[in-house]
């Protein structure tokens, strides 16, 4: 007769069963360690691993009142971490875009005109005064005072200022942020080229009368406005950078001194803007520094034949063959100086 096996003792046969294997499962994996890839060279490794293993799922026994073994807590083999389970690096966070570099607040187009040309040579005529005046008839039948005036023909050659840039398309495509900021710094650098080419043109012919008497900046900005005007110019703007800028607003009569700003000639919009005895002040980078420009902004243009325009080609020398893109910047432009006595040039280097 075959001895009769309870449900209890097949729950106790499993319990143990389910232990044993546990400890031959974290056996195994710290057999396949650094530790027992050196059994070869020490024999001892694998059975010091067999005891370790023992040793460390050794539990309690624990009996509670049907006299039955807990089970044993297996010990864990180390922390799921970054440091720990991470091969590779966490995944990146970007920013959409691109930061762009800093642009320039006023451009030259911001302040003169711009005039259309039907070609590239671009033609006007400036009135010189002439000789003679009008004055009163001395007797009858006596020739009255004879007047005449001398026009002077100036000519501006227009051509293109104009760059390029070679792209892989392999840029384009895994960065789409740069076509999108291309669009618009490449006119930027437009703009900040021909700003530096219409200032030396501005400087290069200005001879409108400066005063350079006075102490301060602010003075002597005033006193060669006032020059300008009695030269019946009516001066609307007044360019300097930031360094001037700042000069004007935080000048001294003497170190320990207040600000000495005057109240009503000098004045801030809302907005920031700075306005001296009614003339905007334009705050470029553009500007020399240690120098104001006082003018009369009608008498100088920026003559334009074709616009800015930003094309981009495929088909440009080899951009076939090396997967690249060409972009172009340029305008066909020149500028004219319409009367050099409107524009005066002030050096403000001695003046604190």
């Amino acid at each position: 007769m075959k001895p009769e096996v309870s449900a209890e003792d097949f729950k106790s046969v499993k319990e143990n069963l389910d232990v044993t294997i546990k400890a031959f499962d974290l056996m195994q994996s710290r057999v396949k360690s650094d530790t027992f890839r050196n059994f070869k060279s020490n024999p001892s490794t694998l059975a010091d691993v067999i005891v370790k293993t023992m040793d460390d799922n050794k539990a309690e026994i624990m009996k509670d009142g049907k006299n039955k073994m807990a089970k044993f807590d297996i010990k864990a083999v180390g922390d799921f971490s970054i440091a720990n389970s991470l091969t590779g690096n966490i995944p990146y966070t970007y920013r959409d875009g691109l930061i762009p570099a800093p642009i320039e607040m006023v451009h030259v187009r911001n302040i003169f005109a711009i005039t259309p040309s039907d070609s590239d040579s671009y033609h006007f005529y400036r009135h010189s005064q002439g000789e003679g005046t009008i004055d009163f008839q001395k007797y009858e039948y006596v020739s009255k005072a004879q007047i005449d005036e001398d026009l002077t023909e100036v000519t501006v050659n227009l051509d293109f200022l104009a760059g390029f840039m070679k792209i892989s398309r392999k840029m384009l495509r895994n960065f789409p942020a740069v076509r999108a900021y291309l669009g618009r710094w490449l006119p930027e650098r437009y703009y900040n080229r021909e700003d530096t080419k219409a200032y030396q043109a501005l400087i290069a012919a200005a001879t409108g009368i400066t005063d350079s008497t006075g102490t301060d900046i602010l003075s002597q900005i005033i006193r060669t406005i006032g020059a300008q005007r009695k030269a019946k110019y009516n001066v609307n703007a007044i360019i300097v950078d930031g360094a001037v800028w700042a000069k004007i607003l935080t000048y001294k009569a003497s170190t320990s001194g207040e600000f000495t700003m005057p109240m009503g000639v000098v004045t801030i919009s809302p907005m920031g803007q700075l306005i001296v005895c009614g003339v905007p002040v334009y705050v470029a980078s553009w500007v020399g520094g240690d120098e104001a420009i006082v003018c009369d902004t009608r008498y100088f243009e920026i003559i334009q034949s074709e616009g800015l325009s930003l094309q981009f080609f495929d088909q440009d020398d080899n951009n076939v063959q090396v997967n690249k893109v060409t972009a172009r910047i340029e305008a066909s432009v020149g500028f004219a100086v319409l009367d050099p006595a409107a524009i005066s040039v002030l050096s403000l280097e001695t003046v604190s």
